[in-house]
């Protein structure tokens, strides 16, 4: 009975060690690769798989048609403002070995010159209709030509559980999976794809980058299909040569200049990265600190969270942040300090950091001006309006604010710059008109504005500052803890009542 017992627990332990494995394991340096593209877009669907990458930082690269590009240009401009890699399908989707010299000319060189229009990595991959190539394609082409190694066969079956059972079941490390962006079906079954993948220790990647990291130079006219490792697997380039040509360079470089934001441990600035609530705390911080400011002087109750990591380079900065009641967490003792900041969560704690420097923050319906002014939380329209007012936060070409997408790491130090802006325009106009307002030299020698009363920051009454956490907090996402409970405890406890029924027949409790 002994040996049962113990063979018993043993498995019950397994069982739960299993479970308790992370839902999405990181890859490692040398782990493995893929790169998932997108054919025949852009689409009706290509805003709904944007925003399904973005929320995962996952990149893609996406072949889309010239003869689309203008049906959807606000697709086109997110595919590159997101760090996605633009490439072409030709303009028509033709059979290019079909097509005579002046028409394949046509094809290749046309899409070329509208994707320029939009920016992206200049050299425009092709992939050719159907796969379809000879020796005159590979002339005309001009660039390398990308086919694929997983074809889910997604425009046959449209069906997601299929094709996502398939990519599932097909990839190996270095493959490029071919869908199509145009199906509804696609979509969901590349970003459920993205999922499981990731959690087995994937990493998605361009085509361009899984080129580079597996030290491959591609040559133009020639085809690949895939990458294998061959032993060379570098890691995420220094982007400091992109940066150059990105929309954000200037307010990077002043981010980077002023000490607002960090770069990673490979030296690069990644600024199509969605930037983490604990990293938007500590650029408050930091700004506060710029313009003369002293995290350590904490005039509110300081908010514990049990969610901060214990060597958390922003605990300072969360610590201060949360004593003055600019972030103040989920409630429930959670700040989220790995969490994407949304746009709705930065202009509530925006409108909350200007309050606290002394800046106006009267109330405004300015939100209602956004074509998408019924999805934006009751708790966030004040703050929307307040940055919209400013200018400090903008919709976009569709006139939506889209307040439940997350800030990009070059959208959040863009706004930080208008916020410094900003108030140096006040610092100004209140030295005009008070004398008093000085310039004096900090501790390094640097000039700043010693603040007067009427722009001092004034630290909210208890109650107050309470009543303003309740009504302008966000709903938490599921926590780690509660998805411990739900996806780890359960079973743990149906594995206890089966081992107990187990004990129960052989007469032992």
């Amino acid at each position: 009975m002994k040996k049962i017992k113990n063979f018993i627990a043993a498995l019950c332990a397994a069982v739960i060690a299993i479970s308790v494995l992370p839902a999405r394991a990181i890859a490692a340096p040398d782990g493995r690769l893929l790169a998932i593209t997108f054919d025949d877009g852009p689409g009706k669907y290509t805003d709904e798989l944007l925003d399904g990458l973005e929320t995962r930082g996952v990149t893609a690269t996406f072949f889309v048609l010239g003869s689309l590009v203008g049906k959807y240009p606000n697709a086109v401009r997110r595919i590159v403002q997101n760090g996605h890699q633009l490439a072409s399908h030709t303009y028509s989707h033709l059979q290019l070995t079909k097509l005579s010299a002046p028409r394949l000319k046509s094809e290749i060189d046309d899409t070329r010159a509208i994707l320029a229009a939009y920016g992206g990595e200049q050299t425009y991959y092709i992939r050719p209709p159907y796969g379809s190539c000879n020796a005159a394609v590979k002339k005309a082409a001009n660039a390398p030509l990308i086919l694929w190694s997983v074809d889910p066969l997604d425009w046959k079956y449209r069906d997601t559980a299929t094709v996502t059972e398939t990519i599932v079941n097909s990839v190996q490390d270095g493959d490029i999976i071919l869908l199509h962006d145009i199906h509804e079906t696609s979509v969901k079954a590349a970003l459920r794809s993205i999922d499981a993948l990731r959690a087995e220790g994937y990493e998605f990647v361009t085509v361009s980058e899984l080129f580079r990291r597996r030290g491959i130079d591609v040559q133009n006219g020639e085809k690949y299909y895939c990458v294998r490792n061959e032993g060379v697997n570098l890691g995420p380039s220094n982007d400091a040569e992109t940066l150059k040509e990105h929309w954000a360079s200037n307010t990077i470089s002043y981010a980077l200049e002023n000490g607002i934001a960090d770069l990673f441990d490979d030296g690069s600035f990644r600024p199509n990265y969605s930037m983490s609530r604990g990293a938007f705390a500590a650029a408050l911080g930091r700004l506060w600190i710029k313009n003369g400011g002293d995290i350590s002087a904490q005039g509110g109750a300081e908010y514990k969270f049990s969610d901060l990591p214990v060597s958390s380079d922003y605990g300072d900065y969360i610590r201060w942040a949360s004593s003055e009641g600019i972030m103040t967490g989920y409630g429930g003792g959670k700040f989220g300090y790995y969490d994407a900041v949304t746009r709705e969560q930065m202009a509530v704690c925006v409108t909350r950091y200007l309050k606290f420097v002394g800046a106006d923050v009267s109330d405004s319906d300015a939100y209602l001006s956004y074509n998408d002014s019924s999805k934006i939380a009751k708790w966030a329209r004040g703050g929307i309006g307040c940055c919209t007012d400013k200018g400090l936060l903008k919709g976009d070409e569709k006139g939506e604010f889209r307040p439940k997408t997350n800030m990009t790491r070059a959208q959040v130090v863009t706004v930080i710059k208008r916020i410094d802006e900003l108030l140096q325009d006040l610092r100004a106009e209140k030295e005009a008109k008070d004398p008093a307002l000085t310039p004096v030299l900090t501790a390094d020698g640097d000039a700043v504005m010693r603040e007067t009363a009427a722009l001092k920051p004034k630290p909210p009454e208890k109650a107050e500052a309470q009543t303003a956490i309740a009504s302008e907090t966000e709903p938490a996402p599921p926590s780690v803890a509660d998805v411990a409970r739900d996806t780890f405890l359960i079973p743990a406890r149906l594995i206890y009542r089966a081992y107990s029924s187990i004990l129960s027949l052989f007469g032992k409790k």
